[in-house]
């Protein structure tokens, strides 16, 4: 069932909906959870929120359901639910050519089933989220030494021809240099390979 985002009420709709699922989500999670209740092992209850100590409170199962929502907001954004789809409006009487318009529109129930499991799983599936983005992160800087070291590079091989043979020697030292500077900032620990 493809639903269309055109108006304000829609998108709303499309958050309550993420909301709730992921809501549903975290409660079948904490539902789920196994606890040490005197002797035995208890699946299945709701723990109530308490204070722990002076300056900390539990929340009890009401965390499972905050994550869950939380998870199923990032989902929305790392999947990619909401499609952009080319529509066709029919042409005022004096157009001849009909015109096209970009719409955005979901299908309800893939919403649902994600919003549903991210909010079921939302510790590890956040914690999955967050080493995903570093290792992007970490990529994307790898990448702008690669580049930076190859502008280095090339300048260094323009200013070695044109300079006079005693000045080499210096020239390459200093690029050495630079490059192994750039790849200490970019290598975790600022290890350098040998």
């Amino acid at each position: 069932m493809t639903i269309d985002l055109d108006t304000t009420m829609t998108k709303i709709v499309l958050g309550l909906i993420v909301v709730g699922a992921g809501a549903v989500g975290g409660v079948a999670a904490e539902l789920l959870k196994t606890r040490k209740i005197s002797a035995t092992d208890e699946e299945g209850g709701w723990e109530m929120p308490k204070r722990v100590a002076t300056r900390y409170y539990d929340l009890g199962g009401w965390a499972s359901v905050l994550l869950g929502i939380v998870a199923a907001a990032v989902a929305m954004g790392l999947f990619d639910l909401v499609k952009e789809v080319q529509r066709a409006v029919p042409a005022a009487p004096t157009d001849q050519s009909p015109t096209t318009i970009t719409i955005e529109q979901y299908d309800l129930w893939r919403v649902v089933a994600v919003a549903l499991v991210a909010g079921f799983s939302a510790p590890k599936f956040l914690a999955t989220a967050q080493e995903r983005l570093i290792a992007l992160v970490s990529q994307q800087q790898m990448e702008t030494t690669v580049r930076q070291t190859a502008v280095v590079t090339q300048a260094g091989a323009e200013a070695s021809r044109n300079a006079p043979d005693e000045a080499k020697p210096a020239l390459a030292a200093q690029q050495a240099e630079v490059i192994n500077a750039l790849a200490t900032s970019a290598l975790p620990g600022g290890s350098v390979p040998e």
